[in-house]
């Protein structure tokens, strides 16, 4: 299942970023920019990543993620469609996050995250968000929720 608190028309307010944490320094690349370490093949190994979209604007692009994901030993169940759920359910749809967000329980999931947002360009140009959940909300391991923003055209909002 999916992490607790986040199911179609549940209402959760976005964690805040750490505070103090850095992201680990890396060599500048000879462009003068941070190099990234490679990709560990197995860097999502027992992770469950749920994509969750609003309407079927960007479900291709998402579709076109779930090969990669898996090659990095994440099991990813089918898309769903939030705004379906939710009506299905006759409530009101999870307010969700405005850019590409990959939602992680546990610190120790954020080289997974990182892993998925390197393999995936994001579908809307915006940069990625790796966001961790607070500590109240309960989640299975390895669960990790990725959230495509909504799309203006999608439910009239």
């Amino acid at each position: 299942a999916r992490l607790s608190g986040f199911g179609a028309g549940d209402r959760v307010a976005s964690a805040p970023p750490m505070a103090g944490a850095a992201p680990p320094a890396y060599p500048p690349s000879p462009d003068g920019t941070a190099a990234l370490p490679p990709i560990a093949p197995n860097a999502c190994e027992g992770a469950v990543v749920y994509i969750l979209t609003y309407g079927t604007g960007l479900r291709d692009k998402a579709r076109a993620w779930r090969g990669p994901w898996r090659e990095l030993g994440a099991s990813v169940p089918p898309i769903e469609d939030v705004l379906s759920t939710s009506r299905r359910a006759g409530r009101a749809p999870p307010v969700g996050h405005p850019v590409p967000t990959v939602v992680i329980r546990e610190e120790s999931s954020r080289a997974c995250a990182q892993a998925l947002t390197r393999t995936a360009q994001s579908p809307t140009g915006q940069p990625w968000a790796i966001q961790l959940l607070p500590r109240p909300i309960v989640a299975d391991p390895g669960a990790i929720e990725v959230w495509l923003p909504r799309p203006r055209d999608a439910g009239g909002n």
